[in-house]
C-alpha cells in the first residue's frame, strides 16, 4: 500500500513539472550616443530567436522585452534619419583632414566617416557627403546598405553565453551591431548600446543652438550688356581765304575765287 502512495505521488510531481510553463525572463537596455551620452529615442530594437519581437526607445533611449522564454535571443537595433544637424560640410573636411594625415580617427569615425561603405575613408566620402548636403543625394551609400543610418556598438553588462558584434563595413555587406545571448536563462538587464550617425565625423550630433553653413546651389550670374558709346561728329567749319596779293584785283579787276580751307576739330571720347 505504502509502495502505491509513493508511485502516485511520484506521478503527479512529474506530470507537474512537464505542464509548468517556462520562467518568464526580460531583457532591456539603454541606448545613448557614443560621443556625448545623450539617450537616442526612436531606434527600433528587433529580438531574434525563438520568436520575432520588437519594441522601439522611449525618450531616454530605454527598451524592454518581458515575458521572454529561456533560449537564443539576439538584439539588433536600427534607426534611420534623425540627423539634427548632425551632417555638414564639416565632415566632408574632416575627411580630407584625414586621408591628407592631418586629422587622426578613432575607431568609429572610421566607421562613419566611410559613408560609400567600402571599408575605406577616401576622397569620395568627402564628395557624397557633399553631394547629399546638395540634395543631388538623398543618402549615403553605406545607410542604403545598412537599412539604418545608425550604427550600434554593444557596451552590455556581461550575462552566461553572451556575444557582442561590433558594427562593421564589407563589400557589399554591413552588420549594425548586434548583442547575442545563447543561452539565456536569466534576466538580462543593461544590454546597453552607444549609436554613432553614418556620416557625422566631426561627431557632434545633435546640433543645438548654432548655426552650420549649408551648402546650397546658387543661380548663375549672367553678365549686363554695356551699351555701346556713340561718338557724335562735330560740324565742320569752313572759312574763306583771303588772297594774299592785292595786285591780283587791279590785274583782273575781281578778286580771284576764294579757296576754301578745311578745318577739322577733333574730340577725344
Amino acid at each position: 500500500m505504502q509502495r502505491l502512495a509513493l508511485s502516485i505521488l511520484t506521478l503527479i510531481a512529474a506530470i507537474a513539472a512537464v505542464g509548468s510553463p517556462a520562467a518568464a525572463l526580460t531583457i532591456a537596455g539603454q541606448i545613448r550616443y557614443q560621443a556625448n551620452g545623450t539617450a537616442v529615442s526612436g531606434v527600433s530594437v528587433d529580438l531574434i530567436g525563438p520568436a520575432a519581437l520588437s519594441t522601439t526607445t522611449d525618450a531616454n533611449g530605454q527598451y524592454s522585452f518581458t515575458d521572454v522564454a529561456p533560449g537564443s535571443w539576439t538584439i539588433q537595433p536600427h534607426k534611420s534619419g534623425d540627423r539634427r544637424g548632425g551632417v555638414s560640410s564639416r565632415d566632408s573636411l574632416h575627411v580630407l583632414q584625414s586621408v591628407a594625415g592631418a586629422q587622426p580617427l578613432n575607431s568609429s569615425q572610421q566607421l562613419v566617416c566611410d559613408v560609400t561603405g567600402d571599408g575605406v575613408v577616401g576622397y569620395d566620402d568627402a564628395v557624397q557627403i557633399l553631394q547629399f548636403l546638395v540634395h543631388s543625394a538623398s543618402s549615403f551609400g553605406a545607410e542604403d546598405m545598412c537599412t539604418s543610418s545608425w550604427l550600434f556598438v554593444p557596451f552590455a553588462a556581461a550575462v552566461p553565453g553572451q556575444v557582442l558584434t561590433p558594427p562593421s563595413f564589407a563589400p557589399g555587406d554591413c552588420e549594425t551591431g548586434s548583442i547575442t545571448l545563447s543561452s539565456l536563462a536569466v534576466d538580462a538587464l543593461g544590454q546597453n548600446f552607444e549609436g554613432i550617425l553614418i556620416g557625422d565625423c566631426t561627431e557632434n550630433w545633435p546640433l543645438v543652438g548654432a548655426a552650420l553653413p549649408t551648402l546650397t546651389r546658387t543661380p548663375t550670374r549672367t553678365a549686363t550688356p554695356q551699351p555701346t558709346p556713340t561718338i557724335t561728329p562735330r560740324p565742320i567749319a569752313t572759312l574763306p581765304v583771303v588772297p594774299s596779293n592785292p595786285l591780283a584785283v587791279a590785274i583782273t579787276g575781281a578778286p580771284p575765287a576764294p579757296r576754301l580751307m578745311r578745318v577739322v576739330t577733333l574730340s577725344s571720347r
